[in-house]
């Protein structure tokens, strides 16, 4: 099963279950990267959650030459969806 799979030492030797922060639903646990580099001492990775759906959307259209204008058009014709922080 899952859980027997996860509680072998070696997933905790591995460090592969990682504890992040969530804005929506709190302190999750998430799959590390299961695949170890060598970097030097100074690398480090931050895992965090993943984002919401439509979270980055007017900040790319942006980017691509969309003005303010066109952007709230495409929303409000329901071609694009914004997170609620994106409005």
């Amino acid at each position: 099963s899952l859980e027997d799979a996860l509680s072998q030492p070696q997933v905790e030797h591995r460090k592969l279950l990682k504890a992040i922060e969530d804005r929506e639903l709190g302190t999750i646990t998430v799959f590390g990267l299961p695949i170890k580099f060598c970097y030097d001492s100074n690398t480090t990775f931050t895992l965090s959650s993943p984002p919401r759906l439509g979270e980055h959307t007017k900040k790319i259209l942006g980017e691509i030459g969309y003005s303010p204008a066109e952007i709230l058009k495409l929303r409000q014709g329901g071609v694009i969806g914004c997170s609620t922080g994106q409005r």
